[in-house]
């Protein structure tokens, strides 16, 4: 799957399209994006610390390495790397005005229950965002939720629950964009020092399942005579029937 990027760099800038060719990179598990200084520990907040937000920790898993991760724009040495490295002294740090985002595409369909950022208002101040925007849908073009949240004076992990709201069952979906609307302070640039894509240990659906007993029981009892049906009606097909991936 290709990867595009906006950038705000000139081409003359070598420093520049050496920081493109970084953050347009695939991030994939066997990416060196681990800090050999840094080991992951409950106690220093690296990029595992996640874990202590949940009360269940065991339940959940870290999909952020299956996602191709594109940038609204980076500063030198502050791009896709520092912004999965596991440790919080290296950060994704803009080079634009607002908005800032980071899009996540996957290579199949994914079960999607929190988001997680780090980020820290006492060393970051103006660079500290305050008001973000999470989407997830099947495409950059094709988004089926949304979610606001603001973070007043954040230090440490913040915890985005991407669940469906009616069913509270993670969301699937195959694309994931964060938005960055505004930091504290009137700030334009923002610094994130961790993004983590978290999912379930157990997926929601069993392609074993599909092949074997078809079409859901529960399709016969949607019915699709206005706009809400319609749009449940496909969204369990793309959940559940449409493909193996």
């Amino acid at each position: 799957m290709p990867t595009l990027i906006e950038s705000v760099f000139d081409d003359e800038d070598d420093d520049a399209m050496e920081t493109l060719n970084l953050v347009t990179r695939q991030n994939s598990p066997s990416s060196p994006l681990h800090d050999s200084s840094a080991k992951e520990s409950d106690e220093t907040g690296f990029a595992s610390g996640w874990k202590r937000t949940l009360v269940n920790p065991e339940k959940y898993r870290d999909i952020t390495s299956d996602g191709f991760f594109t940038l609204s724009s980076c500063s030198p040495g502050f791009g896709v790397h520092e912004l999965l490295n596991d440790s919080h002294d290296k950060w994704w740090k803009t080079n634009q005005n607002l908005p800032h985002q980071i899009w996540v595409e996957f290579q199949k369909k994914v079960d999607v229950k929190y988001l997680m950022l780090y980020v820290d208002y006492k060393q970051d101040e103006s660079f500290c965002p305050a008001e973000l925007k999470i989407e997830l849908g099947w495409s950059r073009n094709d988004i089926f939720y949304t979610k606001h949240k603001s973070c007043i004076k954040p230090q440490g992990w913040v915890r985005l629950d991407l669940a469906n709201r009616e069913t509270r069952r993670p969301n699937r979906c195959m694309f994931l964009m964060l938005t960055v609307l505004a930091n504290h302070e009137g700030g334009r640039d923002c610094n994130i020092r961790h993004f983590r894509v978290i999912s379930p240990s157990k997926p929601q659906y069993d392609p074993l399942d599909r092949i074997t007993l078809g079409l859901l029981p529960s399709l016969r009892f949607i019915k699709i005579r206005d706009a809400d049906s319609r749009e449940d009606f496909r969204n369990t097909i793309m959940n559940s029937v449409t493909s193996l991936r």
